[in-house]
């Protein structure tokens, strides 16, 4: 129980260190509040396209919000206790029986972890998917099919990769029990079916519109995004020390327990599914399954190496002191990096800023444009939004796509499109706004004002954050 609370104080740290809500999770939070209102899972109201790559989220929050529960409230306090509750499951499954009751101090260290830290408080599904992802293994370890059956599928309801955990149960059932594989696939099919039937028959598709449009925005070849993957675990030096070791140490765990394999599969499965996706890993929180298992179970194992190697000098007071004083030295860090300026903190606080100042001067029911479209399009959530990467919006979606096609032509299958200036004038004059809210640089805007078609239909009013891609102008139809 000490152990236990000694986590949620590490939670109650990380909620004071870490920042509030990503960009991306408001995006969830209009679903949510759409479907609360009676407009359904959608983003814009009347507009049936799936962009949420989360529905079980967008639906949880959808009923919070009914009931009057604002989606940032629940969005900050379910994946935190969720978080404290897996890490500490695995910590005394796995750690416990061979290290002590030491284990039992890892989830406060993870928690204490910076990267770890902001993905619990970022306001997306990330840590759930954890652990409804480990959660399902486990259960399928233990031989209890139905439970294993309906993690899986609420993992497949949370992320689009969490058919990776359905894929390692299945594997561990075909070793063990087919009747078991049968129970936990049809208990999974069974739960997936309404919502797969839902999805086709609403939005054409249960494959979100978002999927294909960052493939169409940040496409990278496998080679090129292992790398990248590698440099998001491994960003400082405490990171690359704390990350192989923590590799090493999970490796030397899984030879002395064989079900921590299944989990290292499914790590694994979650590389090769990021590398190939063809989508550039530009959030944190992509990173962040990996880095939390690794956390709690690796540093655990390097404690049991400790052990076997040094028996004489393994003391469980010891190991004890050593896991505290990481936990002190993990508190310092992320104390220190939260003081850092984040270039996405500097964009999203302005983006704030701008619905202070402007948010009552937009009418409702205007057509706005914007760059980013999370807690903008949150904030304006009467207004038909335009949102220019196209995850949302069928009409930048059907531009960006020709103008992918265009540049494949000329045999540039990648690169970052928002350097290319003549769709971002197509998406402008085609969707012909009634405000513009974007960073200057993303959509071209600095090159549209000394054109004049821009300047006889738009005016600037403001300008934010000037140092952030070339700062975030609100234009106003003139």
């Amino acid at each position: 129980m000490k152990s236990f609370l000694l986590a949620m104080l590490a939670l109650v740290a990380g909620y004071l260190l870490s920042y509030p809500p990503v960009d991306d999770a408001y995006i969830t939070f209009r679903y949510a509040e759409n479907l609360a209102r009676g407009h359904g899972m959608v983003y814009n109201s009347g507009e049936n396209i799936l962009g949420v790559t989360t529905p079980l989220w967008a639906l949880f929050l959808g009923a919070g919000a009914h009931f009057g529960i604002a989606p940032s409230i629940l969005a900050n306090l379910l994946p935190a206790l969720v978080a404290v509750l897996t890490f500490w499951l695995l910590a005394r499954i796995f750690l416990q029986p061979s290290i002590g009751s030491a284990a039992l101090l890892l989830p406060s260290a993870a928690l204490l972890y910076f990267p770890v830290m902001v993905a619990v408080f970022s306001g997306m599904e990330t840590t759930i998917y954890i652990g409804t992802s480990c959660g399902a293994i486990i259960a399928a370890v233990k031989r209890r099919p139905y439970l294993a059956g309906g993690l899986c599928a609420a993992s497949c309801m949370l992320r689009p990769d969490g058919v990776l955990a359905l894929i390692v149960v299945s594997i561990i059932f075909a070793k063990e029990s087919w009747p078991h594989l049968v129970r936990s696939l049809s208990i999974a099919a069974l739960l997936l079916a309404p919502w797969m039937a839902y999805a086709t028959l609403t939005y054409g598709s249960p494959v979100p519109q978002s999927i294909y449009a960052k493939r169409l925005l940040y496409p990278e070849p496998p080679g090129r995004i292992f790398l990248m993957i590698f440099e998001g675990l491994t960003q400082t030096v405490p990171d690359l020390v704390l990350i192989v070791g923590g590799l090493a140490g999970i490796l030397f765990l899984a030879r002395r327990n064989g079900s921590i394999g299944y989990l290292l599969l499914w790590e694994a499965l979650y590389v090769a599914g990021l590398s190939f996706s063809g989508v550039r890993p530009i959030f944190y929180w992509y990173f962040t399954p990996l880095i939390a298992i690794t956390a709690v179970l690796g540093w655990g194992g390097l404690a049991l190496l400790y052990k076997e190697r040094f028996p004489a000098h393994f003391t469980a007071r010891r190991i004890t002191w050593v896991i505290s004083l990481l936990c002190l030295g993990l508190l310092g860090n992320s104390v220190y990096r939260s003081q850092q300026t984040d270039p996405g903190q500097v964009r999203e606080q302005a983006y704030r800023q701008i619905l202070r100042d402007y948010g009552g001067a937009i009418p409702a029911r205007a057509r706005v444009l914007l760059g980013e479209t999370g807690i903008l399009g949150y904030g304006l959530g009467d207004n038909y939004i335009f949102d220019s990467s196209g995850l949302n919006s069928a009409l930048p979606f059907k531009i960006i796509s020709s103008a992918r096609a265009e540049l494949a032509d000329r045999n540039m299958p990648f690169g970052d499109i928002n350097r290319e200036t003549s769709w971002a004038i197509k998406l402008v004059q085609e969707s012909d706004p009634d405000w513009i809210i974007a960073p200057r640089g993303r959509l071209q805007l600095a090159v549209m004002e000394e054109q004049s078609w821009f300047r006889d239909r738009f005016e600037r009013l403001a300008l934010y954050a000037p140092e952030q891609a070339l700062g975030i102008g609100v234009y106003r139809r003139r």
